[in-house]
């Protein structure tokens, strides 16, 4: 019985994709050894990361990491990056020994002597750090998510025991929302922002879609909720609604703004027993609605 081959095809990199990757290049060779690159949501990060180590890592001779928050993105990194090397990264001499070129470190999936490691930061603890360094030391680190990377947290831990394996190490954070809500500084782990490409840039050059903002009144008051971390209450949040007729103002606005005009929709409700009770509504109504929350496989 045949085998199928797999075929791997790069992508070629948009305009302002190619300009990111130009920028962290040149801030490394300046001597930046921890730059961020901001981008928008939907602009191909991923991309971005796998011909970033294309251009600059050559497994043959150095290693990368590269850190994702979820289970579903160190997978789609992972086959970014594969994809992205035009399925070179078979075996490659690391030492005496030949290593695979690309490798997961998350829950029981474990090659760290890969010459290029995805993992999860949680798989990242001491140990597995520790048996990720006796294959040799990391020379360049990607994070995603970088928002989430300060000091005083697990990403600062990491930093520090690469760069004690490496003084010679360099960082770069890809992100979307270069802030965080908790207002830590991201100066403590990276030094600049060089490249920002927004949701405004993508709108612009046609990449991303406009915006549209419809606001719906209703009776519902919610001037005495508080807000925690930039977000309502949830707690509280879920009480004032749950006295009002909140499931029918909902349907109400569903059928008349998004089934009148035959949209697909995506609902976010304040708890999982609410969005349970509107995905019932919708589908006592004849819509195909499905509810999610972070226990569905």
């Amino acid at each position: 019985m045949m085998q199928a081959i797999k075929v791997h095809v790069p992508q070629t990199l948009r305009d302002y994709q190619r300009e990111g990757v130009d920028a962290i290049k040149e801030a490394w060779r300046c001597g930046n050894h921890n730059p961020m690159v901001a981008v928008a949501t939907g602009g191909g990060k991923t991309t971005m990361m796998a011909q970033l180590l294309v251009e600059t890592t050559p497994p043959e001779l150095q290693r990368a990491l590269i850190i994702a928050h979820t289970k579903e993105i160190v997978e789609q990194i992972y086959n970014r990056v594969e994809n992205q090397f035009a399925g070179q990264l078979g075996e490659w001499f690391g030492g005496v020994r030949m290593y695979p070129g690309i490798g997961m470190v998350m829950g029981k999936r474990d090659l760290p002597q890969a010459r290029i490691v995805v993992a999860t930061r949680q798989s990242l603890h001491d140990k597995r750090l520790k048996q990720l360094l006796k294959y040799g030391a990391i020379d360049k680190l990607v994070i995603d998510e970088a928002h989430h990377a300060v000091a005083d947290n697990t990403y600062g831990g990491i930093v520090r025991a690469l760069r004690s394996a490496n003084r010679n190490l360099k960082l770069v954070g890809f992100t979307a929302t270069p802030k965080r809500a908790d207002k830590k500084a991201l100066k403590t782990i990276f030094d600049d922002i060089v490249y920002q490409w927004l949701i405004p840039d993508g709108i612009e050059s046609g990449y991303l879609t406009p915006v549209t903002r419809l606001k719906v009144k209703t009776t519902v008051d919610l001037s005495k909720v508080r807000s925690l971390g930039g977000d309502y209450s949830q707690k509280k949040m879920v009480s004032i609604l749950k006295t009002s007729n909140w499931i029918e103002l909902t349907v109400q606005a569903y059928e008349k703004y998004i089934r009148a005009a035959n949209r697909k929709c995506l609902a976010y409700l304040p708890s999982v027993a609410m969005s349970k009770a509107f995905a019932s509504s919708l589908r006592d109504k004849g819509v195909m609605a499905a509810h999610i929350d972070g226990t569905t496989h």
